[in-house]
This record gives structure tokens, sequence and C-alpha cells, in this order.
């Protein structure tokens, strides 16, 4: 007959191997995502669209709006809330380069950059021990001309989507939309907003996932609808499980005789997998103004499991008062089985 010590010895060794063998495998992945739109600093239609006499002021109006509303001190904002949300995937909107050059009517290309908000986004991410790879930058309109305040002024707008450090991903490639708004304008001549998306699958654990980022046309419904279903019939059919982040400028409560974006999305077979809570729009002066509407969204196909989702934007400002954006950002945490 064993003695006691061993006895228990036995029967605690049989448990462990039950355990094991009991204990079931992996069966999900969870993953967090952000959508975040950063405000480029100002409206830049009025611009645009100004009679040329009148350009070049306008111009400089909007150089000085967009040197208001303090870029780096934004992004260092934008970088805590990414910070604390340590999401797996980022999908960014209005990732805005600004920079000056000679007033030379565009003949020289603006090089001294002023503003590069990805690159201040990144820096400020790393001092905060957070290190993201740009899986897609997907550039959008591009445009320089003469200000009235003695230089030429160079704007490009981007969607951009960060992958955290470490996780495998494949880029599938940046696109223009084949529909796009054009802007009559008297002094840059016919100019598109070339809106378009960017699309990467990313692998964690064995789950591979796509996931598509894009800010749709703000201005043209009609468009903005053309441009949705570009995406379902394009990036969006995947056999893989499929997110899709961005800026739709559009909303359930929104109808259009055309059928509006949301509804191309969701007709398609997409559910939102985000909170409720409304994230938009503060005024473009980043101080007034409230959210009372969403047109940001994390959208799946097929419906995954939501466990968890919030805003960011909201809690803090910048020592001069300004928000981190006009939009409020959306963390969601998602699980794929």
């Amino acid at each position: 007959m064993q003695p006691p010590a061993a006895r228990r010895a036995l029967a605690v060794l049989a448990a462990i191997l039950l355990g094991c063998l009991a204990a079931p495998t992996a069966e999900a992945t969870d993953v967090t995502v952000m959508v975040r739109n950063l405000y480029v600093g100002g409206d830049y239609v009025p611009t645009a669209v100004a009679p040329s006499e009148q350009f070049e002021e306008e111009a400089g109006k909007l150089w000085l709006q967009v040197e208001g509303s303090d870029i780096p001190a934004r992004m260092r904002l934008v970088a805590d809330e990414i910070a604390r949300a340590r999401p797996l995937v980022v999908g960014l909107q209005e990732a805005a380069l600004w920079a000056t050059g000679p007033k030379d009517g565009a003949a020289t290309r603006a090089s001294n950059v002023r503003w590069n908000m990805l690159s201040i986004l990144l820096r400020e991410l790393r001092r905060r021990g957070q290190r993201y790879r740009v899986a897609v930058n997907q550039a959008d309109v591009d445009v320089e001309a003469s200000t009235s305040l003695g230089f030429d002024a160079r704007f490009r707008n981007s969607n951009v989507t960060l992958v955290r450090d470490g996780v495998r991903f494949r880029r599938r490639g940046a696109r223009k939309f084949r529909s796009q708004l054009v802007f009559p304008s008297p002094t840059l001549g016919p100019t598109a907003t070339n809106r378009g998306f960017g699309s990467v699958d990313v692998t964690v654990d064995d789950v591979t996932f796509r996931v598509v980022n894009t800010h749709l046309e703000a201005y043209s419904a009609d468009i903005r609808a053309d441009q949705a279903r570009e995406l379902v019939q394009g990036p969006l059919r995947s056999r893989r499980p499929v997110v899709l982040v961005g800026d739709l400028n559009s909303q359930r409560t929104q109808p259009s005789p055309e059928g509006d974006a949301y509804d191309a999305v969701v007709g398609a077979g997409f559910v939102e997998r985000r909170t409720p809570r409304f994230n938009c729009c503060f005024d473009g002066d980043l101080k007034t103004g409230k959210w009372d509407h969403n047109i940001d969204f994390v959208l799946s196909k097929p419906k995954l499991r939501l466990l968890g989702s919030y805003l960011t934007g909201n809690r803090r400002k910048t020592q001069s008062g300004l928000w981190a954006s006009d939009h409020g950002g959306i963390v969601s945490r998602l699980r794929f089985p």
C-alpha cells in the first residue's frame, strides 16, 4: 500500500493530466480596432471655389486657420488616445501634410514641410513606447497654390492604416474611386477630391481578416453612394472576415432617393460594431459645437461579437483649449471565431 504522501502526489498528477486533456483549445481571437479622423485643420473648399481675384486671400486665411489649429498639440492628444487603447489596427482619415515654397505659382514644388500629421503622430507614439507600421497610405487631394502670405502652400490629404509593430499583414492595395467629385476652381481648374480606400489583410494567431479604411465624399450623396458601391463590389468582397473602418459621411437616418453610402454597405451584410453614442462633430474652430450624430463607423461582415466599444477625443483639450479633432475616435474590441 502506498504512503499517504505518495497517494496525494499521484492524485494531484492525475488531476493535472485530466485538466490538460479536458482543456478546450483556443477558439477565438480578440482584436481591438480604432478609427480616427484627425481633421486637417481647416476647410479648403471655400478657397478652392473662390474667384481668382480672391483666391490668394482665401488661401492665406486657410493657412492661418490651420496654423491656429495647433497640429502638434492635437497629435499629442491623439497619440495619448492610441497609447491607452493599444489597438491592433488604426484607420486614420485626414492625415494631412502642409508645406511651403517660393511664391512662384507652383512652378517650384513646395518642399518645406511645416506639418506632417502622420510623422508627428508616429513620433509621439514612439515616445509613449507604442510602435506602429504604416500598412497603407492612400493619398487623395494634393494641391499647391499661392497665398497672400508671401509663399506658396501645398496641401496633401491621406487615409492611413496603421498596424501594431510585430503583427503580420499583407497590403492589398490603395486605390482611388472611379466616381469623384470635381470642384470647378477658377484658379486651380477642375480639382478632384480623389477619395479612395486602403485595404490590408491582417493575421493574428490563426485568424486572417481584412481591414478596409476609407473616407467617402462629403459634398455629394450620389457620388458618396457610388463610392460605397465600389467598396461593396471590390475590397469588401472576401471569403475572410472583413472590418470596414472610416468616415462614411453617411448615417442610418439620412435617406437619399438614390440610396446613400450607409445603406449600400449595410445592404451588403455589414453590421455596426461600435458604441451608439454620437461622435460628430465639433465646429472647425475646435472649441464650439457638439456631437449630435454619427458618420464614423466600425462595421464587420460577418457579424463579429462586440466585446466593448467607446469614444475618444472628448475629455482632454490642448493647453490653448482645442479639441484634438472635430470628430471623436471610436475604439471597438471584436471577437473573431
